[in-house]
């Protein structure tokens, strides 16, 4: 799951990102896992539509933000007992079609080519 975002997260220039891309690799620790899953899924998308913003791209929709709301609430979701199995299931949609949204903006990205640079004098 964090390699499909980072893939996609690591294309966006360093000064677009709220959060270095490699950051997201602190997921697979233990109990830091769940922040950071939580701060991946709401400020990924949030970068991402910002990226595009800039670029003059407002056609990408949300960027996945809701699939990634929706996740992270699943997550904590899924600790409720007896019921959070419930939440557990539809966390994992939403992780789907999360990591889906990741890779289509990164495709879209790609082929909007390299970003214009600013103009030089001299």
């Amino acid at each position: 799951i964090i390699w499909f975002v980072w893939d996609a997260y690591r294309l966006l220039p360093s000064t677009a990102q709220k959060l270095p891309a490699n950051l997201l690799w602190l997921g697979l620790i233990p109990c830091l896992g769940i922040i950071m899953t939580l701060l991946m899924a709401i400020l990924v998308p949030i970068v991402f539509k910002e990226a595009f913003a800039v670029r003059g791209r407002t056609d990408v929709g949300d960027c996945g933000l809701v699939f990634g709301i929706c996740w992270a609430a699943g997550i904590v979701g899924s600790f409720v007992p007896f019921i959070g199995f419930i939440f557990a299931i539809g966390s994992l949609v939403c992780m789907i079609l999360f990591i889906v949204k990741m890779r289509q903006l990164k495709g879209i990205w790609q082929s909007m080519g390299p970003a214009p640079s600013a103009p030089t004098w001299g």
